[in-house]
């Protein structure tokens, strides 16, 4: 997210710019209770080169029972996800 041109695609489908998620993140970060992973569970982490200075790192990503699921697939409440991450050389 360092870079200007980052964006990220939401679980809605929403495309959203560095900006508005870095605006997003202080908004909710200025809250002291804001617990990011509350009601989520994280699975399947790993991490993985992905060629010279580039690291990818994958996840599944759980909603606890009784809230909204953010699975696009229809089989349950689950996403799973992926960051590359690159060395500056």
């Amino acid at each position: 997210m360092t870079v200007a041109e980052y964006w990220e695609v939401g679980a809605s489908g929403a495309v959203y710019d560095r900006r508005t998620l870095l605006d997003e993140l202080e908004r909710r970060f200025a809250d002291p209770s804001y617990d990011p992973m509350d009601g989520l569970e994280l699975t399947d982490f790993a991490v993985r080169e992905a060629g010279p200075d580039v690291w990818l790192a994958t996840y599944a990503l759980r909603r606890a029972t009784g809230t909204r699921g953010v699975s696009r697939s229809g089989d349950g409440p689950a996403a799973t996800g992926s960051s590359s991450i690159t060395r500056a050389r």
